[in-house]
């Protein structure tokens, strides 16, 4: 489900399986907002049909060929803290 971080870009979240994964929200070819349905772990772009791992972000599918960042993510009393992922 699409997210924003107040002040910050669009963000996409699962939380199953467990853990909490979380990716950029835009495209990194177009910055397409990714909204919609996951399938199979995979993500769409709207725009031009590219792919990316959603627990990943990895690039899986042409035209896109920069990967989206990944957060490290916790949940303390309900609230979700992220920090950039070091993979």
């Amino acid at each position: 489900m699409p997210r924003t971080i107040t002040g910050g870009e669009p963000l996409r979240w699962s939380t199953h399986p467990a853990p909490i994964y979380v990716i950029d929200g835009l495209c990194t070819d177009d910055r397409m907002q990714l909204a919609g349905e996951v399938m199979d772990c995979v993500l769409a772009c709207p725009k031009h049909k590219g792919r990316f791992g959603c627990h990943t972000g990895k690039c899986l599918k042409a035209p896109i060929c920069v990967d989206l960042a990944i957060y490290e993510a916790s949940v303390e009393d309900g609230r979700v803290f992220l920090r950039p992922s070091r993979t």
